[in-house]
């Protein structure tokens, strides 16, 4: 893969850290949704204090990143859905969506969770317990 310069130049910077792959994972989904709002309405934001190039870049290199540690895990969808779902109940509504038991569904998303959380923890993109 060939990668134009100010793509290297943001994957070598700093990168932002998370505390759980509940943050990463929400972060992750924030960061695109502003992206896409951006491109599809308009490029500057009115009444926002526009980021600095090194915040640019670190968010830019934090979401390449993540895109990569995603590439390839299954049922990232579900597992959005239940850190977001938190408030609505116990999952079974979730879990009925994709055809599951509760039991089931949550036992999936933990599963994800634990494979998405050895990624990012080797991209080095969790905060050690400790701090």
């Amino acid at each position: 893969m060939i990668l134009a310069h100010a793509q290297l130049r943001e994957l070598g910077a700093e990168k932002l850290r998370f505390e759980s792959v509940k943050r990463a994972v929400i972060w992750y989904r924030r960061e695109a949704a502003r992206r896409i709002w951006r491109c599809t309405v308009m490029e500057l934001e009115i009444g926002r204090i526009p980021f600095s190039t090194e915040d640019r870049n670190r968010n830019n290199a934090t979401f390449a990143a993540i895109a990569v540690c995603l590439k390839g895990i299954e049922h990232i969808p579900w597992l959005v859905g239940w850190y977001e779902g938190d408030g609505w109940g116990d999952g079974t509504w979730l879990a009925e969506q994709a055809g599951m038991t509760r039991w089931r569904f949550q036992r999936r998303c933990r599963k994800t969770e634990r494979e998405l959380r050895r990624r990012l923890e080797s991209a080095d993109l969790m905060e050690s317990p400790s701090g």
